[in-house]
C-alpha cells in the first residue's frame, strides 16, 4: 500500500512537472509569437519606407529631368560632336517645328545616347536652358509632327515612370474612343480631370496584379522579363472563337476579348493572341493611317498625347521591318466576325502576322484547305523578335480540320518561347 502511495505521488509530481514545463513552453510560444508579430510591422514599417523613398528618389529624378526632352529619328552626322549635335538640334527645331528663332534657344547640355538595337539613328537627349523654351518646343509637337511619323519628340522620365505611363496608353484609347477628356499626367490617368484608379505600386518585380478571366472565349497567362529580357510582361491570350451563327456564338466574344485584353495589359507593354477566331478576314486592312479629321476627333492638343500619337503610328513599326502592310490570303471571304476581328485589331493597334511573314507570304488556309480563321496578331512591337513563322501541313493527329501555326520569339536572353 505504502509503495502504491509512493507511486502515484511520483506520478501526481511528475504531472505538475509536466504541466509547469508546459505553461512554461506556452509562455516563450506567445513571446515568440509577440515578437514575430513586432518584427512583422517593423517589415511592413520599413516596405512602406522604402516604397516612400523610391517614389521619392522617383520625383527627384523626373525634377531633375524638367527641362529635358528626347528627339529621336534624326539622322547622325557622320563623325558628329557635341557641338555638331547641338546645332543638328536646332536646325531640327527651325525646319521640322517650324520655330524661326531657334537659333536664340539655348542648352546646358545636348548628346546622343547609345547606340539602338534596330538600327535607327541615336535618341538625343537636350536638356533646355530655359524652361519656356521647352514648353515652346513641346507644345507644338502633337501639331508639327503629326504627319512626320519617322521623328517623335518626348518628355524625359525615369524608366520606371515610362513603364508606369505606357501601361495606361490602352486605358487612354479607351476613354478617348468614348469622346472622354482623358490624358495621361507623369504617372497617373486623369479622366475628366479626376485621376482614374492609379495602378497599384511597390510590389516586388516577379509579382503582378491578376484578374480571374470573365470570359469563356480566351485565357490569358504573361510571359515575365526574366524571360525576354525585355522590362515588362508580354500578355498571351489564347483564343477560341464558336463559328459564327452556331448555336454557341455570341456578338459579344470580341468585346469580351477586348475588356479583358485592356484589363490586364496594365502589366504589360504589348499583347499576343492567338488561335481559332472562326472569322475570315480576307485581306482588309487591320491597320489605320490617321488623317486630320482622326485628330479633330481626338482633339491631340497637348504634350501629353505623345504616347497616343505613338500608337496611332503604330504601323510604323512595320514599315521599318520591312513588313508589307497590305496581307496576303488565300482566303478571298470574308464574314460577320472577321469584321469584328480587324475593328478590334484597328482599335487596339494590333497586326495579323498571318500573310506578311517568313514561309507565309501567301496566308495560307488553316482549315480543311478553304478557309483562313487561325491567327496570331502581336503588338507591332514583336514583330521584331518573330524568327519564324509558318502554317504547318494539316495532321489528323493534332487536329480534326484546323492546320497549326508554328512561330518563333527569340529574345537577347539564353532562352527562347515558341510555339
Amino acid at each position: 500500500m505504502t509503495d502504491m502511495k509512493i507511486e502515484i505521488n511520483n506520478i501526481k509530481a511528475t504531472q505538475e512537472q509536466q504541466a509547469h514545463t508546459l505553461a512554461k513552453e506556452e509562455n516563450h510560444h506567445y513571446i515568440i509569437e509577440d515578437r514575430v508579430k513586432s518584427m512583422e510591422q517593423v517589415n511592413t514599417y520599413l516596405e512602406n519606407e522604402n516604397f516612400e523613398l523610391k517614389e521619392q528618389f522617383l520625383r527627384l529624378q523626373t525634377h531633375s529631368m524638367k527641362y529635358n526632352l528626347i528627339f529621336s529619328g534624326i539622322t547622325e552626322q557622320d563623325n558628329e560632336s557635341k557641338e555638331d549635335t547641338e546645332s543638328v538640334i536646332k536646325n531640327f527645331i527651325e525646319t521640322e517645328l517650324e520655330i524661326r528663332d531657334a537659333n536664340t534657344i539655348s542648352f546646358q547640355n545636348v548628346h546622343r545616347l547609345r547606340p539602338r538595337n534596330d538600327g535607327k539613328p541615336r535618341n538625343i537627349i537636350a536638356k533646355f536652358s530655359k524652361y519656356d523654351d521647352h514648353q515652346r518646343v513641346i507644345r507644338v509637337v502633337p501639331a508639327k509632327l503629326r504627319h512626320k511619323s519617322r521623328y517623335s519628340v518626348q518628355q524625359q522620365y525615369p524608366a520606371e515612370i515610362n513603364d508606369r505611363r505606357r501601361a495606361l496608353v490602352p486605358k487612354l484609347k479607351e476613354f478617348q474612343r468614348a469622346r472622354r477628356n482623358a490624358k495621361i499626367v507623369y504617372d497617373q490617368l486623369i479622366v475628366d480631370g479626376q485621376p482614374y484608379e492609379p495602378p497599384p505600386r511597390g510590389a516586388p518585380p516577379d509579382q503582378h496584379v491578376h484578374g480571374n478571366t470573365d470570359s469563356d472565349y480566351v485565357q490569358w497567362f504573361e510571359i515575365s522579363p526574366e524571360l525576354t529580357g525585355l522590362r515588362v510582361n508580354i500578355l498571351v491570350g489564347g483564343v477560341y472563337i464558336p463559328p459564327e451563327y452556331s448555336k454557341y456564338s455570341t456578338d459579344n466574344a470580341f468585346s469580351e476579348i477586348e475588356t479583358e485584353m485592356m484589363q490586364f495589359s496594365e502589366n504589360a507593354s504589348s499583347t499576343i493572341l492567338l488561335g481559332d477566331f472562326n472569322a475570315r478576314t480576307a485581306t482588309m486592312p487591320d491597320f489605320i493611317v490617321p488623317d486630320d479629321t482622326l485628330f479633330d476627333i481626338l482633339d491631340l492638343t497637348d504634350n501629353q498625347d505623345v504616347d497616343t500619337l505613338k500608337n496611332m503610328y503604330s504601323y510604323n513599326f512595320l514599315l521599318d521591318y520591312n513588313i508589307p502592310l497590305q496581307r496576303s490570303s488565300e482566303d478571298k471571304k470574308s464574314n460577320g466576325f472577321g469584321s469584328k476581328l480587324i475593328d478590334m485589331c484597328k482599335r487596339c493597334s494590333l497586326y495579323i502576322a498571318n500573310g506578311r511573314l517568313f514561309d507565309d507570304t501567301i496566308g495560307k488556309t488553316t482549315c480543311k484547305n478553304v478557309s483562313l480563321i487561325d491567327y496570331l496578331i502581336i503588338s507591332p512591337d514583336l514583330f521584331n523578335y518573330i524568327t519564324n513563322f509558318n502554317v504547318l501541313d494539316f495532321d489528323p493527329m493534332i487536329s480534326d480540320v484546323h492546320n497549326r501555326i508554328h512561330f518563333t520569339l527569340s529574345f537577347q536572353t539564353l532562352k527562347q518561347v515558341s510555339d
